[in-house]
């Protein structure tokens, strides 16, 4: 997958189009449904997660700006972040704190027995 994005670098698209080629090739949400125009601009690029928790990170610049749809953008990079974090450190968390909860309740009544 990252090799597939990393073959547009250097190339131009316009904002849309490069939103659904992007897209596609990492089945992820399109970026246009979450950011508007000016956000996607000002942060200079697109961020695609996959199923199994991979991000890619798709950098660019401005090469032409005519607005959202005339626009043309130059891939300049392309990132992998790391996996999300599993729920399994959540797991360990509420494990924690039901042990700390029962704790604390068989402390109250051990002391209200002999009050």
């Amino acid at each position: 997958m990252l090799d597939e994005l990393q073959k547009l670098v250097g190339k131009t698209f316009k904002p849309h189009e490069l939103d659904e080629l992007c897209a596609k090739i990492t089945g992820g949400q399109k970026e246009f449904r979450r950011l508007y125009w000016e956000d996607i601009v000002g942060l200079e690029n697109m961020s695609y997660q996959t199923k199994l928790g991979v991000t890619y990170v798709v950098e660019f610049n401005l090469y032409k700006d005519d607005g959202e749809y005339d626009s043309i953008l130059e891939v300049w990079e392309v990132n992998e972040l790391d996996r999300n974090a599993h729920n399994r450190n959540f797991d360990k968390l509420y494990l924690i704190l039901i042990a700390v909860l029962i704790f604390a309740v068989s402390i109250y009544y051990l002391f209200s027995f002999f009050h």
